[in-house]
């Protein structure tokens, strides 16, 4: 009818606007967005789009591993953060939901794992034994333990961490946006050291380790 008409008309030119809002429903011939995180599994690197938003998985070719969703407050609807799962798939932190979701293959409905228990998950890792997720809650500016099947967040350390990596003697690496720039979190003690201080970051949101030498993403320093 003449009255449904503007509907559909205002319907197209905003997802004629808006790109990302074609590609969450039509992922065929979508195009990458806004990717924001990494994570490597058999030699399959998982990429999170926050403005799809969803994850990408690439390796010979690429395609989307997980839908989001352009409705606010849905699952997956502001991805920030990605790591693999020991039992397969990957684990995502979603700021619009306060969760952490498993997503256990391609198109699989994503599994909540806090029930909303967690703030604004902005980094991720599951401890070398797999029986743990730690991720870091920039709204509570603290890391948390959750176990790997879903459960109660543990509050680990007032660590506001944007990026994770265990060092190879199980010790939790963390880079921050804040002056303690790197810290080292003992898991199991608690207890945590400052290795590097003084914010030399300019805007710290990634981490890594490899041997004996760790290496960080700045996004604002361009390295």
């Amino acid at each position: 009818s003449a009255q449904v008409r503007p509907f559909w008309a205002g319907l197209a030119l905003l997802i004629a606007c808006f790109p990302g809002f074609s590609a969450a429903q039509d992922s065929g011939d979508a195009d990458p967005v806004y990717p924001k995180a990494v994570a490597v599994a058999d030699d399959v690197l998982y990429v999170v789009d926050l403005d799809l938003p969803g994850v990408w998985e690439v390796s010979d070719d690429r395609s989307l591993f997980a839908a989001g969703t352009k409705l606010l407050r849905k699952p997956m609807n502001r991805p920030h953060c990605v790591t693999p799962h020991p039992a397969g798939g990957v684990l995502v932190g979603d700021s619009a939901t306060r969760e952490v979701y498993w997503i256990e293959s391609a198109d699989a409905e994503p599994k909540a794992l806090t029930d909303g228990r967690i703030g604004i998950p902005m980094a991720l890792a599951v401890s070398p034994d797999g029986k743990s997720i730690y991720v870091g809650d920039a709204e509570k500016m603290a890391t948390f333990r959750i176990p790997v099947d879903g459960g109660e967040p543990e509050l680990v350390a007032r660590v506001n961490a944007r990026g994770f990596a265990f060092d190879t003697e199980g010790r939790l690496l963390a880079v921050t946006p804040d002056k303690a720039a790197i810290q080292r979190i003992d898991v199991e003690s608690k207890e945590v050291e400052t290795l590097i201080d003084g914010r030399p970051f300019e805007f710290p949101n990634g981490l890594c380790w490899a041997g004996d030498h760790g290496y960080v993403t700045d996004t604002y320093g361009n390295c």
